[in-house]
């Protein structure tokens, strides 16, 4: 099944998102999840919100499909608005990922 993901602020886990008639909704909160076939995804105009209004908002997507079998993943992901329009990974940008582990706020890829 695939899902949108992002960090809850407010609930401190993780939102994950499905789409439903051209909707993302929010199906679930967990504190871990594990996705392939991953592509991370920034909105600039909610990024150029954030860097105008010092505010956060929901904006970075991690999107993939669930997998329940176990990954190995090292190479942490990281999203900062105010210093990159993307994600990184060793402050390389990076786009995709064969597959991702979300823990909370730490993002591990492979």
């Amino acid at each position: 099944m695939r899902v949108r993901c992002y960090y809850n602020l407010h609930k401190h886990c993780i939102s994950v998102q499905e789409k439903k008639n051209n909707v993302w909704l929010v199906v679930d909160h967990v504190k871990e999840i594990s996705l392939v076939n991953v592509v991370f995804k920034v909105s600039e105009s909610g990024r150029q919100r954030v860097l105008k209004d010092k505010r956060k908002n929901v904006h970075a997507y991690i999107i993939g499909d669930i997998s329940t079998n176990d990954i190995s993943c090292s190479r942490i992901v990281s999203y900062n608005p105010y210093k990159y329009s993307t994600f990184v990974c060793d402050d390389a940008p990076i786009y995709n990922a064969e597959a991702c582990i979300i823990n909370g706020k730490l993002v591990k890829a492979k």
